[in-house]
């Protein structure tokens, strides 16, 4: 049995948003139904492109990786803003190679990699380079897109990173 999940989200700056669970539904059509209900409501009028329709199968885990903790952002300012042009695997190393907002070219090279996992990630427009919580003495570096809804993802389990240096 599948149930549909409503939410309005609304976008308070760059860095907030508030989210309110409308309702929980056994069709869009109620879920539809719900939204006329409520999108005339102050705040809801105001933004009503923040309603976000999500499906749901019951009695089945939505979450099975388990939970890991944020430590900190991490490698060379530069990153922040810069646009993710290649990865390159072999050798037990993984190189991303990028340009910054200035469209100066730098690289990162991940050693001793044990993962991999990219969805796309040539284009990314990088907010940042986040490392989370990893068994010793791995680390699991991810980085964070700027637009979380382009479906972009590149994460990175491995001992160490370093920045190369790039001319041209």
């Amino acid at each position: 049995m599948k149930v549909i999940v409503l939410h309005h989200v609304h976008r308070a700056g760059q860095d907030q948003e508030d989210v309110k669970l409308i309702g929980v539904y056994s069709s869009y059509e109620q879920a539809r139904a719900a939204q006329s209900r409520v999108s005339a409501l102050p705040g809801f009028s105001d933004t009503a492109d923040g309603f976000q329709f999500d499906e749901y199968e019951v009695d089945t885990d939505q979450w099975a990786e388990g939970y890991t903790s944020f430590i900190a952002w991490i490698g060379p300012q530069e990153l922040h803003g810069a646009t993710i042009l290649r990865l390159m695997q072999g050798n037990n190393a993984t190189k991303v190679f990028s340009q910054d907002h200035e469209g100066r070219p730098f690289a990162l090279e991940f050693l001793e990699v044990v993962s991999v996992h990219a969805t796309r990630p040539e284009g990314m427009s990088v907010y940042g380079l986040a490392e989370m919580e990893a068994k010793s003495p791995l680390r699991r570096f991810v980085f964070v897109d700027w637009d979380e809804g382009s479906g972009r993802k590149l994460e990175i389990v491995a001992r160490d990173f370093r920045n190369l240096t790039l001319t041209g």
